[in-house]
């Protein structure tokens, strides 16, 4: 019988221990992310905008429209196109996602909200790297200089505030 007791009192621990696991992961902060899934059978070029509040020390700087691109995802693959949704304690605050994308076949994913690109024929375009950043990216007249900084329409993706958040594509999807 004390066999049984003593076997008992170690399963015993054994279950709160993972239970006390369980409830301490359960409880790490989940990174918020903003990510695309490419559920096509082409590959795809996306391009986001988003309303960005920098925090440089203590200090939080006035907002402004940001926009990133080019994106390249292959299909069935899902990217992560910024690294957090809403505040970041070292960064910032980012939010009101749209998106543009298309495919070289002529599909394209788009809204009715203006944000520039940028469409310089002579930048080298990595898949794996960040090609442009343009801030204030709603003003489609800040840059004169730079004539291949063009508007396009993005789609609206979320208002979300933290969390994460996936755009998905579908070669279905209708074009407004």
């Amino acid at each position: 019988m004390q066999m049984i007791l003593k076997d008992f009192t170690c399963l015993k621990g054994i279950i709160v221990w993972f239970v006390g696991l369980f409830l301490s992961l359960s409880c790490l902060p989940v990174q918020a992310q903003l990510l695309c899934t490419n559920n096509t059978s082409e590959p795809v070029w996306v391009a986001i905008a988003y309303h960005f509040t920098p925090k440089y020390g203590q200090v939080w700087e006035e907002g402004n429209w940001v926009s990133d691109g080019w994106f390249y995802i292959t299909p069935g693959k899902t990217l992560q196109l910024h690294s957090y949704i809403g505040v970041n304690a070292t960064l910032g605050l980012a939010f009101d996602f749209y998106y543009f994308a298309f495919q070289p076949n002529g599909k394209e994913w788009r809204g009715s909200r203006n944000f520039l690109t940028d469409i310089d024929p002579n930048k080298k375009i990595s898949p794996d790297l960040l090609d442009f950043r343009i801030f204030h990216a709603d003003n489609t007249d800040a840059y004169p200089e730079m004539p291949y900084y063009v508007p396009f329409e993005f789609k609206f993706a979320t208002r979300q505030r933290s969390g994460s958040y996936t755009i998905e594509l579908k070669a279905d999807d209708k074009v407004p």
